[in-house]
C-alpha cells in the first residue's frame, strides 16, 4: 500500500504575493511563481534585456486546484483568543 503524501499549503505559495499559486509558471532555475506576479515584477524592475522563458506547470496547477477544493476544517484556523502559529505565512493556523 502506497503511503499518502501530506503537503503543507505553504509549499505551494507564491513568494511574491504569499498566496496559493495562480496560473503557476516555472523558470529555468526551477522556482515557481504566479504568472502575473513574476511578469509584474519584471515589468517594474525593467532589468532584464531578455526575460527567462516561462513554462506553464500543469502538474503544479492541478495540485494547487485540488488543495483549494480540500480546505482545512474551520477549527484549524486561529481566531480571536487563539494562539497563532508563528511559523505560518498567509492565513494563520492555531498553534499546536
Amino acid at each position: 500500500k502506497m503511503a499518502e503524501a501530506r503537503f503543507s499549503q505553504d509549499e505551494f505559495m507564491c513568494s511574491v504575493c504569499l498566496d496559493l499559486l495562480k496560473d503557476p509558471v516555472t523558470i529555468q532555475c526551477g522556482h515557481s511563481y504566479c504568472k502575473s506576479c513574476i511578469t509584474d515584477c519584471w515589468d517594474q524592475m525593467r532589468v532584464y534585456s531578455s526575460r527567462p522563458a516561462l513554462a506553464r506547470n500543469t502538474m503544479l496547477t492541478e495540485v494547487v486546484e485540488k488543495m483549494k477544493k480540500t480546505k482545512l476544517p474551520a477549527d484549524c484556523y486561529a481566531g480571536a483568543g487563539d494562539v497563532q502559529c508563528d511559523i505560518c505565512t498567509g492565513r494563520k493556523y492555531k498553534a499546536v
